[in-house]
This record gives structure tokens, sequence and C-alpha cells, in this order.
């Protein structure tokens, strides 16, 4: 069973409200979902939808052939009705429906969300109650999970009471559904005794990190990294931790530094303007070799840009952020799942090497909901890669910037013993006491960069996905890698590429590029208009690539790539 539901509507109609409590009712019941948000940067108005992809298998991507169009406003007919498939219905709510009834196949149905409402729970305001109740009884969907779904949702929000009228406005449009009677074709449901998490990219990085051991989190808030930051506050308590709001995103860069001076694990979130006043702190903490994880939640650039659309404009600015040469990683994670346990080893990584750390995700990862099986926290077990206060006892003299073979110095924290820990943002001798000795600071820069070669080796090299024989190769790093796995698996592209996704980009392997792409045609599939990615691998590896590119502020749909892959041959009608 498929199915594809679009909420549309302006901004403060309750789309969210309608497209969470669907996504949370149907995997309840043990089915996969894959909920976009697509949204405008207003409080009122605009257009805007809430899209649910539902399944009994594995969906990984958003899909543009809609079944059901339950429409709030008549800018949503407007707007979206060439994207409801033949066959599939409008909801329209109203009286009438601006549509011709059966015009391109599509079947239009009035119901009056907001009478149906006032009739059955005494206020409008519970119509969009209405309207899931309608959807669920077009498709026979069990209500029950409905029921007990708007009462966890609403009752500890707003009481009892309230959840009570929200199920009494559902039933009245359940009513409503069996007498229209509408043969949507859509398969038995098969119910699985299945408990998975509904989660986004951004909570799953905040679980992430708060399972890594991070304690202090600063940040200011900038869409559409925010969620984070809502996310780790929502769970501190539990964990320990604290969430200070900064009054700027160089004094969260700041604050973090410093937390993070003291021996704590440190996060702080923003997206591509906010990182950019980020960087010299950046810098600061990459020559003082402070550990710190910064998430850049990418949105559309460049300025203030479209700051609610998606895009993957960040990566080569990642990885050249700040000034001079300096060790660092990024790591742009694929879905959840992905977000929570690359978030996990981003602090391994910022600790055992004492560097910055740059996870890269985007706001189509960040706002979309997936059904995930429950992240598996046995193995993290934090390395704080910290002296201990005995070694620090057997030491006579400790150096912070010690030279070492491997360019990571030992690391104690100022008051752990009678040892002083001096670090600064200027270049410094092994006590970490600036100096203008060339010598001295040549060291220091080569000791730093020696840890590049054993960083290297514990980036996880890309994956490669599909037959290695195939005659192309599609490149997917990020967020674009779902579109094409679920293409992958389609019988009309089937044997005809192969993928390799990247989720940690930076260092990144050239001979590995060299080897997986001999005799290929490399195609990087990226939401970018310059091809980012595709740079990269020509700069570390000389390989030349072709792009697939996206970049008007939307995600990669099914429909879209399959139809640049056509173009070039590689899939078929």
């Amino acid at each position: 069973m498929k199915l594809n539901i679009r909420v549309g509507g302006a901004a403060g109609q309750g789309m969210q409200t309608i497209g969470q409590v669907l996504s949370k009712t149907f995997a309840r019941g043990g089915l996969e979902v894959f909920a976009v948000m697509d949204y405008q940067s207003r409080i009122r108005g605009g257009h805007n939808y809430f899209q649910i992809r539902v399944a009994d298998n594995n969906i990984n991507a958003k899909s543009d052939a809609v079944d059901i169009l339950v429409s709030l406003d008549e800018a949503t007919i407007e707007l979206d009705r060439g994207d409801v498939r033949e066959g599939g219905i409008i909801i329209n709510d109203g009286e009438a429906c601006a549509l011709v009834d059966g015009e391109g196949g599509v079947r239009c149905l009035s119901i009056p969300f907001a009478k149906l409402a006032l009739d059955a729970a005494g206020d409008k305001l519970y119509s969009n109650s209405v309207a899931v109740g309608a959807v669920l009884g077009f498709i026979g969907y069990d209500m029950d999970i409905l029921y007990k779904v708007l009462e966890d949702f609403f009752s500890h929000k707003k009481g009892s009471e309230v959840a009570e009228n929200n199920i009494k406005a559902s039933k009245a449009g359940l009513v409503l559904a069996k007498e229209l009677n509408v043969d949507l074709g859509v398969d038995k449901i098969e119910y699985r005794n299945t408990i998975k998490m509904l989660i986004n990219g951004n909570d799953a990085i905040a679980l992430g990190a708060l399972a890594a051991g991070c304690k202090f989190f600063s940040s200011y808030p900038m869409t559409p990294s925010t969620s984070i930051f809502v996310a780790a506050a929502k769970y501190s308590h539990d964990f320990g931790a604290i969430v200070e709001q900064a009054e700027d995103e160089i004094a969260a860069m700041n604050m973090i530094i410093g937390a993070a001076y003291a021996g704590t694990r440190s996060m702080t979130t923003t997206s591509g303007g906010g990182f950019c006043l980020m960087v010299e702190a950046l810098g600061f903490s990459a020559i003082a070799e402070i550990p710190v994880v910064i998430v850049n939640s990418q949105r559309s650039g460049p300025s203030t840009g479209l700051p609610t659309r998606t895009e993957q404009g960040d990566l080569l600015f990642a990885i050249n952020a700040s000034h001079g040469d300096f060790v660092h990683a990024v790591l742009a994670p694929s879905s959840p799942l992905d977000a929570f346990h690359l978030t996990v080893k981003a602090f391994e990584i910022a600790d055992k090497y004492q560097i910055p750390v740059v996870i890269l995700d985007d706001q189509f990862l960040a706002d979309t909901l997936v059904t995930v099986d429950a992240f598996d926290v046995s193995s993290i077990k934090p390395n704080r890669c910290i002296m201990s206060n005995d070694e620090l006892a057997a030491l006579e003299i400790y150096n912070r910037y010690e030279v070492t073979d491997s360019g990571v110095s030992p690391r104690a924290l100022p008051g752990q013993s009678e040892h002083v820990v001096v670090s600064d943002s200027d270049e410094h001798t092994k006590d970490g006491h600036l100096t203008e000795d060339l010598q001295a600071a040549m060291e220091q820069k080569k000791k730093r960069a020696r840890k590049l070669e054993q960083l290297s080796c514990d980036i996880e090299l890309p994956k490669l996905y599909g037959h290695p024989e195939a005659k192309h190769t599609l490149i997917t790093w990020g967020s674009t890698f779902g579109v094409a796995k679920e293409l992958l698996e389609q019988k009309s592209c089937c044997g005809n590429f192969n993928i390799i996704n990247i989720t940690e980009v930076w260092p990144l392997n050239g001979e590995f590029f060299t080897e997986n792409l001999r005799g290929k045609k490399g195609i990087t599939v990226e939401g970018n208009s310059t091809g980012q990615m595709a740079r990269l691998i020509r700069q570390v590896s000389g390989v030349e690539v072709d792009s697939i590119l996206r970049y008007d502020g939307r995600p990669f749909s099914i429909e879209y790539l399959e139809e640049k892959l056509k173009e070039r041959g590689i899939c078929h009608d």
C-alpha cells in the first residue's frame, strides 16, 4: 500500500496539526511514513503544505504524485491541482468545489469542515480534526488509532475536554466520508504491531548530541536550525545539559569554545548566514585546538535568500571556512538515522583530534518526519581523550601544545591540577604562550597538520549501492541519497546505475573515486547551482563528473530526478 496525502493552505490554518496527527496515526499503525513540510517565511498567509507519504514498505523520498489533496483555501486548488494523479481526489474546505468534479480524472469533493466541527464539537476551531477524520475514512483506516493519537496529542497541551472535542469532530468527518463512499483504489491496509519513532533530522541531531554527552548548547535562533536548539532544551533536564540562547551567532560560537576549553562537550546550531558570523571563532577553536561541534542547517542563499527553503549550497564554504590552513571535519547525514549517529561521531572526532567539526544538514532533512527504528545507543561510550589526574601528577612540566608525532597534544583542563593550561588565538609555543618565533610557529603548524593523516583513516569511505558494474554512477551526499535509492529500486531504472553516497565529506578520499569511477559516467545529484560536490571530487581525484542540480528551494522528488535521468537515457518509461 502506498498513499500520498497533501494538506495545503495559508500559514496559520493548522496544516502542521493535520499533518502531524496523520503522520503519528499512520506510524502507530506500523506503517512507514515520509512527511515533508513546505512553508513560506511568514506567520500568516502565503501558500504552504504538509505532505505525508505512507506505505507498508520502506520509503525514502518525496513524491509529487498526490492521491488526496486537502485544500484549506482556494489557492491550494489552483497551485497544487496539477500534482493530483488521475483517480485521486481533492477535498475542498467549503460548500462548493471550485473545480468541475471529474475534470482531468480527479474527483473533487466539498466538505464544510467548519460547519461540521461546529455541529459536532461546538466550535469551528476543530475543523482540522474533521479533515483528518474524512481522510482516514476515505481509506478505511482504523479510527481507534486516530482517537488515541488525538487524545495523546491534545490532552497534555490543552486538556481532556479539547481532546474529546477533537475526537468528536473527527467522527463527523468519518461519517461524511462513509456517506460519500469514494473508491481511491487503495490496497487493504496491513497493520503491523511494530513500534517505530517518528522523527525529523534536527531532532535526531539533538538526541545524538545529548547521547554523546554534550552538556552545553549555545545558539541564536535561525531557520531551519532552531528546532535542534528547541529539542535540546526540551530534553536538557533529563541529560543535565545547559541550553543558552545567545545574543548573536558570534557570541554563541565563542560561548561553546569557552565551555569546551573548560572540559564540556559543546555544540552550536545555525544556518548559512549565522555560520558566516562564526568563521573567525571557528579558526580560534582550530588554533587553540579546542574541540567543538557546529551544525549548519543549510537553506537557500546568499544573504537571507529563501529562509525556509532547502539547498546544499554551503559545502565548499564549510570545507574552506575561516582563514589559514587547519584540519577539521565536515559530516553530512542522509537521514535521521545518519543524523543521530554522525552527531555522536562528530563529538568523538572533535575530542580525539581537538578540532572543530561541522555537521551539514539542510531544511529538507531538518524538517522531514520519517519512521525509523529506535536508535541503538548500546555502543555509545564517549571517549573524552582528556589526561587523567594521575597522568598530570606524574608530570613535572605540562605543555598544552607539546609537539607529538600524531599532531595531537595531551589535553588537560584548567583547574584539573596545579599545572597551568594556557590557550590563546595567536600562534604559540608548546606551553601555550603567544610567540613571534617563526620556527616555533612552523612547528605548531606542522604539528596540527599531522592530524590529517589519522583523521582521514577515521573518516568512513563513501558507500556503494547497486551493481558495481553499472555504466552510470549517481553520486549523492546528504539528503539527496534517499530519492536516488528509491529510484534505484524501481524497474524503469534498475541496473542502469548505481549510487555512491557520501556522508563523511571532509577529508574526502580521492583514490576512492579514481577506483570506483573508472570506465563509468559519474553524475552528482545535489541541491545547488554550481555542482559543488562535483568540483570537490575533481579537486581531490582529478576525475571529471557531471551533475544533476536543483536549486529552486525545493527538494529532489522522485519524479524530478527520474525525468532528469530519462533525459540522459538512464531511466525509461
